[in-house]
């Protein structure tokens, strides 16, 4: 009896754990950088490898708009510019952090 209450309590946490944890969105790589998506948009993460000092982020990856940069996307990459496109709508938190940026690019649509 002990052993069948032990068994469903443990079953019931585990499930409880599954339920609750948010599900981790899948990373895609394509042409040189890291990204998710959604049914409708791409949010890029980072680079797949070391980031170009001269980072200019595209437009579509994975044939969708890229409307989002990822929160500490580039922190600490050595960048020294960045182009955003204008399809970009959001910057996540030190999404540029500790870098030696001089030129930055950022369109009206953030």
């Amino acid at each position: 009896m002990l052993k069948r209450a032990l068994s469903v309590s443990l079953m019931v946490g585990l499930l409880c754990g599954l339920i609750s944890s948010p599900a981790r969105a899948v990373e895609y790589t394509e042409g040189g950088f890291r990204y998710t998506t959604d049914a409708t948009n791409a949010t890029v993460t980072g680079c797949d490898a070391k980031c170009p000092a001269d980072l200019e982020i595209p437009a579509t990856l994975g044939g969708k708009p890229v409307t989002s940069i990822g929160e500490s996307a580039f922190l600490a990459s050595e960048l020294t510019s960045v182009s955003i496109p204008n399809s970009v709508t959001n910057i996540g938190d030190f999404a540029f952090s500790t870098n030696n940026l001089t030129s930055i690019n950022i369109p009206d649509s953030v």
